[in-house]
């Protein structure tokens, strides 16, 4: 079975750069795939894989919280994508991912 592609260095450096987006700024942040995750894009290939790692889609959270909130995902997690990278910026990196068939869902 093929491993799934790491998150690239300058992903985790671009979002040391950003404050958390849910929870508690202290302790080590986890980083959340937000509106896509690994379960969607399952089956492509890795460099299609991989595009999930882009900070577009990650949410920057408490170590931890989701065990007692839960993190937004899908489209939900979008809109507060949108507050940190613009709409325009969001679907640009939602768009480029090549499917299959065609994407779990459209973004709002």
């Amino acid at each position: 079975m093929a491993k799934f592609p790491r998150m690239p260095h300058w992903v985790v450096l671009s979002m040391d750069d950003r404050s958390v987006d849910i929870g508690s700024p202290f302790g080590k942040p986890d980083y959340h795939h937000a509106i896509l995750s690994k379960a969607n894009v399952m089956g492509l290939p890795p460099e299609e894989q991989a595009k999930i790692h882009n900070p577009c889609n990650l949410l920057k959270v408490e170590h931890g919280i989701h065990l007692n909130k839960p993190i937004p995902e899908g489209r939900e997690a979008a809109l507060l994508l949108y507050r940190i990278y613009g709409r325009d910026a969001v679907l640009r990196w939602y768009k480029s991912i090549q499917w299959r068939n065609k994407p779990p869902f459209e973004l709002p």
